[in-house]
Formats: C-alpha cells, sequence, structure tokens
C-alpha cells in the first residue's frame, strides 16, 4: 500500500514553510500543518519519501535569493520529524514555459549536488493549462510520471 499525504498550501513561498510561519494570503501554517500530518500517517506506516513542488512565489528577483539554502533547511527538518536523515526527496521543476521560473529552477538543478539523496523531476517539455502557472492535464500526469521515477530510482540506491 502507497499512502500520500497532501500537504500543499497554493501560492506560498518558502519562507512561510518555516516552524510557526504563517501565510498572510491563506492564514495556514503550512510547515505546521504538514508536520502534524507526517506525524499522524507515521502512526500508520514509514514514511518513503517527500515530493516537493513550489516555489513559484519566489520566482522573481529579490525572492528568488537564498531558495536552495532554505529548501536544504526544510528537507533537513522534515528528515529529522520523519526520523531518517536519509529520507528521499524529489523536487520538481516549475514549468519551463515562464522564464522568470528560470530563477527557481537553476537552483534546484543543484539540490543533488548538495543535498544527499535528493533529485529533481524535469518540467522540460510540459504546458500550462492557459494561465502560465499551473500545467495541464497531461502534463501534470506525465509529471507525476517523473516524480515517481525520480522516486524509485533513490529509494532504490538508498537500499543498495
Amino acid at each position: 500500500r502507497i499512502g500520500l499525504i497532501p500537504c500543499a498550501v497554493g501560492g506560498t513561498p518558502i519562507e512561510s514553510w518555516e516552524p510557526g510561519a504563517m501565510d498572510r494570503a491563506t492564514k495556514k501554517y503550512p510547515y505546521d500543518d504538514a508536520t502534524k500530518r507526517l506525524k499522524i500517517a507515521m502512526k500508520k506506516g514509514v514514511i518513503k519519501g517527500i515530493i516537493w513542488l513550489q516555489g513559484e512565489a519566489n520566482s522573481k528577483p529579490g525572492r528568488s535569493e537564498g531558495y536552495l539554502e532554505k529548501l536544504e533547511v526544510l528537507i533537513g527538518r522534515f528528515r529529522e520529524t520523519a526520523g531518517d536523515k536519509n529520507l528521499p526527496v524529489v523536487a520538481g521543476e516549475l514549468g519551463r514555459y515562464r522564464p522568470a521560473y528560470s530563477l527557481i529552477n537553476e537552483q534546484l538543478a543543484q539540490l543533488p549536488g548538495k543535498v544527499k539523496n535528493t533529485a529533481v523531476a524535469s518540467s522540460e517539455g510540459f504546458t500550462h493549462k492557459g494561465d502560465n502557472t499551473h500545467f495541464d492535464a497531461a502534463s501534470a500526469t506525465g509529471f507525476g510520471k517523473r516524480f515517481a521515477e525520480k522516486m524509485l530510482s533513490l529509494q532504490q540506491k538508498k537500499i543498495d
């Protein structure tokens, strides 16, 4: 059995994913809420990996600086909560159809070299659903497959 723990909070910058941080727009606490869900899931099973797709709100000059370092800290926190310092994490690129997203994608490309047992799922060839932000259905399905391939690869390396 595979269980997914959805923790998405649309439109949030990575700064909202810190302990105790409230996202002003949604009035939610993304990190705290995700951690609560993680702990609940751990009562019934074992956390085998995390997929991360976020960054649109940080894809502007002045908001993108230090994104990778913040993601590195966040991954460490999630791994600590899960009790697995090598928990596989796959981050997804933002859509390549918006030039500003390269500010985040360029940093994500460095993730596997900086943080062990991580990978990046490419968004190459994907299209948006007409809003220049969100992936269309076919792209979202393809992205899911890319996330799965990267996760399975990381999990296999962890076993070896």
